[in-house]
């Protein structure tokens, strides 16, 4: 099995995205190495959760950046996503359900293959939607930085 790296190939040309997409293939490579190296459970079990987290937070986000540059085919990538999102959450129940047993290798595959085959069959057809689009984008995008800000700000709040 191939795990997932990154490369210019799975660029949408977009860099909020792009960062997200690395992100997600970050999570991944740590979910593969935890495996690997027979790390506890939980550990392996939190960082599924992380991966499903950042792909709901993800889609959300890219799904805006779509409609606000007039991608036509929103609705039917929304379907993707929920399909794709319901999907690692039944990862997330399966693992903690198998209490130790050995679904590791398959839960592996799924995700070295699914963002790939994602992001190369479905998010390159929204690219050249958002190509020149960096105002649209940054519009759109100022609630996500509004929302960290304040994720931020009660953070520093809380360690004081």
């Amino acid at each position: 099995m191939t795990t997932i790296s990154w490369s210019d190939d799975l660029s949408v040309g977009v860099h909020i995205l792009d960062a997200d997409h690395r992100l997600l293939i970050d999570l991944i490579k740590q979910f593969n190495g935890a495996v690997d190296s027979g790390q506890d459970p939980d550990r392996i079990s939190a960082i599924l959760n992380a991966i499903y987290d950042y792909t709901d937070f993800h889609f959300i986000r890219e799904e805006t950046l779509m409609k606000a540059c007039g991608y036509e085919d929103v609705k039917a990538h929304h379907g993707v996503h929920e399909k794709l999102t319901g999907r690692m959450k039944e990862i997330c129940q399966q693992y903690a359900a198998s209490e130790g047993a050995d679904i590791s290798d398959g839960i592996k595959t799924f995700l070295n293959e699914w963002l790939t085959r994602h992001i190369m069959g479905h998010d390159k057809n929204y690219a050249q939607s958002m190509a020149g689009k960096e105002q649209q984008i940054a519009e759109a995008h100022r609630p996500f930085m509004r929302q960290w800000s304040i994720a931020e700000s009660a953070e520093a709040s809380d360690s004081i």
